[in-house]
């Protein structure tokens, strides 16, 4: 080996030693920062800082349009390419385009719906037949006030759709026709147009039409009231029952008819 290569690796077992023992003997690091301290500030400092930042925003203020194009007309030379005020005037004109996410949302007028009260009152409240209604079952025992009894004469032929009635609603309601229901209704439309009834049953007095059947009903007191009135309409006294009776068969009749339907 030569004497250069043994003088390096003298020198470098030298200074390998010589770093080894100055890490070892090192002192240990001290930490000379000073602790942090909170002073609170005075009134007239925090009074001082607002005026600050105050000034601050308004030498930062963006001058307004006016101001813009005044110092465009008085400060721009000829040949200059700085805006002018008829290009300040331009720009602020044109549209602004809007970033995505800050669309300006569309508004939607109401819509009204119409709401068709007829069409609700018919659907809420059924219609009642004229069947159910003559066959509608007896009021109970003490609901009713007084009444009275009453005979209505029938032909054989009104007599016999009577009782036929009885059975074919018995079949399909379950109920036969209420006598009482029957007689009240036909006295009803009996005294809101006596002139007709009486002139009806006279026609059919005279075509040779006898009433040799019965039925039986009772009727409320204040329509049993109005049947010495009803004897005398027209000119000559007429029987009441007969008047009665030529009601009752037309709403048989028509019973039959919304029964074969």
């Amino acid at each position: 080996m030569s004497n250069a290569m043994k003088n390096r690796l003298t020198a470098a077992k030298t200074g390998a030693g010589e770093s080894v023992k100055a890490k070892s003997t090192r002192a240990p690091l001290i930490d000379i920062t000073p602790p942090l301290q909170v002073v609170a500030n005075t009134p007239d400092e925090l009074e001082s800082n607002r005026e600050n930042m105050v000034s601050n925003d308004n030498a930062t203020t963006e001058p307004s349009l006016k101001q813009r194009m005044a110092a465009a007309r008085t400060t721009t030379p000829a040949g200059s390419s700085a805006p002018t005020a008829l290009a300040i005037a331009v720009d602020l004109l044109q549209p602004e385009t809007e970033t995505p996410g800050t669309q300006t949302p569309m508004s939607v007028a109401p819509v009204a719906i119409a709401f068709d009260e007829k069409k609700s009152s018919r659907s809420a409240t059924p219609k009642t037949s004229l069947l159910d209604e003559l066959c509608a079952p007896p009021a109970p025992m003490g609901s009713v006030g007084e009444s009275r009894l009453m005979t209505v004469p029938l032909t054989e032929n009104v007599y016999a759709l009577m009782q036929r009635l009885d059975r074919d609603a018995a079949i399909r309601i379950g109920r036969p026709i209420n006598r009482t229901r029957l007689i009240t209704k036909a006295l009803e439309t009996v005294l809101a147009e006596p002139d007709r009834y009486a002139g009806e049953y006279l026609a059919a007095q005279q075509g040779g039409t006898t009433w040799k059947r019965r039925t039986q009903g009772r009727i409320p007191t204040e329509l049993a009231d109005k049947l010495p009135a009803l004897r005398y309409t027209g000119s000559h006294r007429q029987s009441a029952g007969m008047m009665v009776s030529i009601a009752l068969s037309n709403y048989l009749e028509k019973a039959a008819h919304e029964l074969a339907m």
